[in-house]
């Protein structure tokens, strides 16, 4: 299951590495996309790409460094509540937020592993102290 955790937290990684670079690097469209139909401001679509960034690369650290794994993940599962509400908001529907719902359920899979994995590691050192 391991395995499944950081093929899980890589794949979520680079999205967000990726999401973050593209909202940073403004395109026309994600501009449009995020004053018009959204009616955000482009000073939050640069602070949502650092965000997004700065957490994608939180989970590629966090391979290495559980912890920050875990605030990562959290991160983004707050990023993808906020993204669903956004979009049931402009009326674009479930459809649309069916990518953030995936997304969503990625990130809390993340942190609940990684959550486990640091209680586990945490109870053996425990043990080990103890005897």
């Amino acid at each position: 299951m391991i395995w499944t955790t950081r093929i899980i937290q890589t794949l979520l990684a680079a999205a967000y590495v990726m999401f973050g670079i593209l909202k940073l690097f403004t395109h026309d469209l994600q501009v449009e996309i995020f004053t018009s139909t959204y009616g955000y401001s482009v000073s939050f679509m640069y602070l949502v790409g650092a965000v997004e960034l700065a957490a994608g690369l939180g989970l590629i650290v966090g391979l290495w460094r559980p912890r920050l794994a875990l605030i990562s993940g959290g991160v983004i599962a707050v990023i993808m509540a906020c993204a669903m509400l956004t979009h049931i908001r402009s009326h674009e529907g479930m459809r649309t937020s069916v990518l953030p719902l995936i997304f969503l359920g990625m990130a809390i899979f993340v942190v609940v592993r990684v959550q486990q994995a640091i209680i586990t590691r945490g109870r053996s050192n425990k043990c080990r102290i103890n005897r």
